[in-house]
Parts: structure tokens; sequence; C-alpha cells
């Protein structure tokens, strides 16, 4: 027994509705997380501090090796910068303290330690691309550099899209991934970094010491 004209295309209307709600709640759950990063960036620049975690590919250039980290960015902005390095089995690989008159950091696999002036090049052994330290507040608030050596471009919507500094080669570049979340790529001739972040609060970690990075013993002091 077939079923009545009426009846069948009550049944094609029922499937192409729910095809078009599904559709609507696809794009509405994408206008949603990107408007999350948007509005959790900009919070984190109204508050001036921020939690910023991502999943990292470094490249080392000239040693023709690459790898992937996680790094977990606490910001005060223009007092300290804390970041914390794991691998993908999440194992602890170094860890910075950055202030404008200091920085701090040690290496778990080479079981060094730095404590000096911010300098680009200490900065670059365990990043591979040799990035002053006080220009990761601009990176991760997506802020233009103050330096004239930079000339910077923005989107139609007011947000940065890219950096260029000719003097350091350095080209940095913002954008949002398929996934609707912040992608930040640095190219440099001696490595490239590229983080996917994942969150971004605007608030520091709670227990994490900004003030204080605690070296683990016997390791060695690098000069």
């Amino acid at each position: 027994m077939t079923g009545s004209p009426l009846t069948s295309e009550k049944s094609s209307l029922s499937i192409v509705s729910m095809k078009f709600i599904i559709q609507l709640l696809v794009l509405f759950g994408l206008s949603t997380s990107l408007i999350g990063c948007q509005s959790a960036l900009k919070a984190s620049r109204k508050s001036g501090e921020g939690h910023f975690r991502a999943r990292a590919l470094i490249k080392d250039k000239s040693k023709a090796k690459s790898f992937i980290v996680n790094l977990s960015f606490n910001v005060q902005k223009s007092q300290a910068l804390r970041l914390d390095a794991t691998s993908p089995l999440n194992q602890h690989l170094a860890s910075f303290l950055i202030t404008s008159k200091e920085l701090s950091y040690f290496i778990v696999p080479e079981k060094v330690y730095y404590q000096g002036k911010p300098s680009a090049q200490s900065f670059a052994r365990f990043m591979a691309v040799p990035l002053e330290p006080s220009w990761l507040e601009n990176i991760l608030f997506r802020e233009a550099f103050e330096s004239k050596d930079w000339s910077c471009t923005k989107e139609s919507s007011g947000e940065l899209e890219s950096c260029i500094n000719l003097r350091e080669k350095l080209n940095i570049k913002w954008s949002i991934g398929n996934d609707k979340k912040l992608i930040v790529d640095i190219d440099h001739p001696k490595g490239q970094i590229q983080m996917n972040f994942h969150r971004i609060q605007p608030k520091v970690e709670s227990g994490v010491n900004m003030s204080q990075l605690k070296t683990p013993k016997d390791f060695k002091k690098l000069r």
C-alpha cells in the first residue's frame, strides 16, 4: 500500500526543514565560537592580563628539525609574563619568566637555566626564533608594536592582520582557523612558529607564580 501524495509532500517538507534547521545550528555554533574567541581577547586587553593556551609547531630551519609543544602563557601587562612549555605527553620542558628588567628560564631536557637581561638570542635557545621577549605581549594581545621598525596591516574589522620587521627579518600573521580559533604564525630565516590557541581567559591562571621562577636543583647556569 502506497502513501498518498499529500503524505509524501509533508515528508519531503519535513526533511528539507530539518536540514535547514541543522544548517542554522551549525552556523550559529561557528559564529558563537568566533565571537567567543574575539570577546575573550578583547576582555583580556581590557583587564590588562590573561591566560593563553596554545599548541605550537616549532621549526628550527638551521637544524632542519621540528617539534610540537603545548604553551601556557600568563600575562600581566607591562609587569610580567610567564611561559610554561610541555610536551604532547604533558612532560615539563621549560619555563620562562619575563619582566622589563630580567629574563629567567630553565630548560628541563638540557638541565640548564639562565638569569639575566632580556634578549632575543637568549629566548631563541628554546623557541628557534630570535624574538625580543617584550614582543610577546603584542603577539598575544594582537596589538601593534611601538617601534618604528615595524610595519603593520589591519583587517576590515580593525584587528591586526600582519606585522613585518624588515630589520629583524621577522613576519607575524594573525588569523582565525577553520575551528574559529586564533592562529599566530611567526616566520624568520632561522625558524618558524605556528601557535594554535584553544583557550584565552581574561585573568592569570590561579596559583601561578608571576614574581619568581623556581629553578630545579643541579641545573647548570648559562652565561
